[in-house]
């Protein structure tokens, strides 16, 4: 091998070292450019903890919206007892002047 061959691979060699650092640059750039496009590991737990805390509430206000519910149904139970009684009471007063009226004449 003479000097002209050595220098034709240094020569060579130098060309493909820089086409590997420009290669290189260009998967680094197209690494940053498609990690844009993902969600970080940061981000999702943030993200999964944001959406637990919804749930938790949610299921919070149902369980409050059913208590809520319950103690309506009792008032009303109540309201429509105390309604009845009264009810009760005007008819068994009714009957009772009908009654007692047309006994004393």
């Amino acid at each position: 091998m003479g000097e002209s061959d050595v220098l034709a691979i240094q020569q060579s060699l130098n060309r493909v070292e820089t086409a590997l650092t420009d290669l290189t640059k260009a998967v680094n750039d197209l690494r940053v450019t498609v990690a844009r496009d993902y969600v970080t590991k940061e981000d999702f737990l943030k993200f999964q903890e944001q959406s637990e805390s919804r749930i938790v509430k949610l299921h919070e206000k149902i369980e409050d919206h059913v208590k809520e519910d319950k103690a309506d149904r009792w008032k009303l139970a109540g309201l429509v007892a105390t309604i009845t009684g009264i009810v009760l009471s005007i008819i068994q007063g009714v009957i009772g002047m009908v009654r007692g009226g047309g006994g004393t004449q």
